[in-house]
């Protein structure tokens, strides 16, 4: 929108830098100097017929004096600068004549005087009159270009004071509800990207999936404390959307996991078919897109599974992105040899030194030789939290299939 504005304020400029823009410069300033010669005449407040006769002699020779400027100009083809102090235009290259000073200055007071001061009110009336006109029909070119400048800023003004008002009104202590999300993303390790509209990575995108019941669950805590008067929503309203965004993320999650294991069994099969049953099911009831990873994965997965050698597990690009990952490491480790093909070389023989089979075997003896061995009913964080995982996913799968079977009973009845 700033933007906008600043090119509705060029255009602006630019017209009036145009022969039209000039002139109707120049035609404010003629009328702002005629109307101050007759305002100059009902600003003395004379005391005598000789402060009266002054005072007319004074008018005519400034209306003589304005009269013949202009008749210069419009000969000379000048267009007038416009004093912006105090609104006069002076005439490029054109000097006041001293003759002309006291025109009238040897009038005898009387009639002629009046005579000549009402002719010069006639002359002065007719130049704004005509200025008058020759204005309204540049206004009317002008007033485009203008009346765009000013819409838009009466609409950025308002739009700031609305988002002012907005800020003060939902204003609340601590962080915000988005800042708070984000806080328990991290927790998870997942990283929202800078660019891409803030989506998320593959590798987030499984991290987010396989701690959904966690996650979705603390969302709808924070969105349930921090919710405003007036919200559309009631409590269990919001805290039912989290949670059937976690049950759907925790079929998906089952449904890749058993996709991708590598000389599936017929029970691992099977497995898969209950969960993407439930999860397609589940993205269309709550009216997602069918995206073509869906649609291969409800209408093709299976039967590759069965027919692939060995699954569709070796078929997955984790193998890729480890290999981006230890490359990474390894270019770290070498980033100050400035040689190209010296620290080609040397990654190379890095990496080859160790995936050697004997250096592999003798690494594995040495750690089996320092080893203490598995400590007594000892369970690290990461199978606890494995293991919750499959409970989740079983309990949310059986959780769905025994109310899609009631669905069916009902339609059956009914």
């Amino acid at each position: 929108m700033d933007e906008k504005i600043k090119l509705f304020r060029a255009e602006r400029e630019a017209w009036k830098k145009t022969e039209d823009g000039k002139k109707l410069d120049s035609l404010k300033g003629k009328r702002r100097r005629a109307r101050k010669v007759l305002e100059n005449i009902g600003a003395v407040d004379p005391t005598s017929r000789r402060a009266v006769r002054k005072a007319v002699i004074n008018y005519v020779d400034e209306a003589n004096q304005f009269l013949k400027e202009e008749d210069m100009k419009e000969e000379q083809g000048l267009i007038g600068d416009v004093d912006q102090e105090d609104g006069r235009m002076d005439t490029v290259g054109v000097e006041d004549d001293p003759s002309a000073s006291h025109v009238a200055g040897s009038a005898a007071a009387g009639s002629a005087e009046q005579d000549d001061l009402k002719d010069r009110i006639k002359q002065m009336e007719n130049i704004i009159a005509k200025c008058d006109e020759e204005i309204k029909l540049l206004e009317k070119e002008y007033k485009y270009f203008s009346s765009r400048v000013e819409k838009t800023g009466k609409f950025i003004t308002g739009i700031s004071k609305e988002i002012e008002e907005f800020k003060s009104v939902r204003k609340n202590r601590g962080d915000g509800m988005e800042s708070e999300m984000i806080k328990v993303l991290i927790l998870f390790d997942i990283t929202i990207q800078a660019y891409h509209g803030g989506s998320l990575h593959g590798k987030d995108v499984q991290k987010l999936m396989s701690n959904a019941h966690e996650i979705f669950e603390s969302f709808a805590e924070i969105l349930t404390e921090n919710m405003k008067e007036g919200c559309e929503y009631k409590k269990e309203e919001i805290e039912q959307v989290c949670k059937n965004y976690a049950t759907l993320c925790i079929l998906w999650d089952g449904a890749f996991s058993y996709a991708s294991k590598i000389n599936p069994t017929e029970e691992d099969v099977n497995m898969f078919e209950r969960f993407v049953t439930a999860a397609v099911h589940v993205h269309i009831a709550m009216g997602l897109n069918v995206t073509p990873k869906v649609h291969m994965m409800w209408a093709h997965v299976l039967d590759q599974m069965k027919s692939f050698d060995g699954g569709l597990g070796n078929k997955r690009e984790d193998w890729g992105e480890k290999q981006h990952q230890e490359t990474s490491k390894t270019r770290e480790q070498f980033r100050f040899t400035k040689d190209i093909q010296v620290r080609a070389d040397a990654m190379a023989g890095l990496r080859q030194q160790e995936s050697h089979p004997e250096v592999a075997a003798h690494g594995a003896t040495v750690d089996a030789d320092v080893c203490r061995g598995p400590r007594k009913d000892y369970a690290s964080k990461e199978e606890e939290r494995k293991k919750k995982r499959d409970e989740v996913r079983i309990s949310t799968l059986k959780s769905w299939e025994e109310q899609a079977t009631l669905a069916n009973e009902l339609i059956e009845l009914s």
